[in-house]
């Protein structure tokens, strides 16, 4: 069964159907309301591609912070929670608030903190900043 789009003047795809209506144009499997129809070609600008892309999540409940750290990044900071005065803080914080900000200043220094105790590296703490929570272990 064939579908069919609807196209905006600018060649996006206003919607995909099933129903033959004059007017619409046949849509080849694979082109979704991503592509636009330009010049009698489907296209796939990268520009549409980044636009679709989820909103980097920045918050997330402690367990998810701990389940984007590698075993060991867990295991050091864990360890050092025991130890460590100023890692046992933020992380008695970061459990009885059950929430983590990555654009928290007070998350980010204590990521700094990790980095400085050798628990975590800078190049880690980056990627993890710069991702979210979308990041993996």
């Amino acid at each position: 069964m064939a579908n069919y789009a609807d196209i905006l003047p600018d060649g996006r795809v206003d919607y995909i159907t099933s129903a033959d209506r004059d007017g619409l144009i046949v849509v080849p499997d694979g082109v979704t309301t991503l592509h636009r129809y330009i010049d009698g070609e489907w296209v796939l600008l990268p520009e549409d591609v980044e636009a679709a892309k989820p909103p980097r999540q920045t918050t997330g409940t402690f367990i998810e912070f701990k389940s984007i750290l590698t075993e060991e990044e867990d295991d050091a900071i864990t360890g050092a929670a025991m130890t460590l005065l100023p890692i046992k803080k933020w992380y008695d914080l970061a459990v009885a608030t059950n929430s983590i900000d990555l654009t928290n200043p007070t998350v980010i220094a204590g990521m700094q903190v990790f980095v400085d105790n050798n628990l975590m590296t800078d190049e880690r703490k980056t990627e993890i900043l710069a991702h979210g929570f979308g990041v993996s272990s």
